[in-house]
C-alpha cells in the first residue's frame, strides 16, 4: 500500500494528494481511454472493467478515483432527497457542541 501525504490546507483534492496538474491530465487520458473500450465492446463484463482499471491506475489512483466517487454520491444523495439534507445538518450541529 503506497503512503499518501494528505495536505489539509490546498483547495482540491488533487493538490491535497500532491498532484499536479499534468497528473490530473494522465489521470484523465487514462479514464478516457477505458471509457472508450467500454463503448467498443472490447471490454463488456463489470469483472473486466475491474481487471482493466486495477491495471491501469495506482494505489493513489484508486484512493482519488473513490473520494470523488463517494462524494459526488453523497451529494446527489443529499440533493435527491432534502429530508436526509436536514437530517445531516442535525447530526453535524450536534456533534460540533
Amino acid at each position: 500500500m503506497a503512503d499518501i501525504k494528505f495536505d489539509h490546507t490546498k483547495d482540491s483534492l488533487f493538490e491535497a494528494m500532491g498532484f499536479s496538474e499534468d497528473y490530473l491530465q494522465e489521470h484523465a487520458e487514462k479514464c478516457s481511454a477505458i471509457s472508450m473500450k467500454i463503448i467498443s465492446g472490447k471490454i463488456e463484463k463489470t469483472s473486466s472493467i475491474a481487471e482493466e482499471i486495477v491495471n491501469t491506475f495506482s494505489y493513489n489512483d484508486l484512493v482519488y478515483i473513490s473520494t470523488m466517487f463517494v462524494g459526488s454520491e453523497t451529494e446527489r444523495i443529499l440533493k435527491d432527497n432534502p429530508m436526509m439534507a436536514m437530517l445531516a445538518m442535525v447530526v453535524m450541529k450536534s456533534n460540533n457542541k
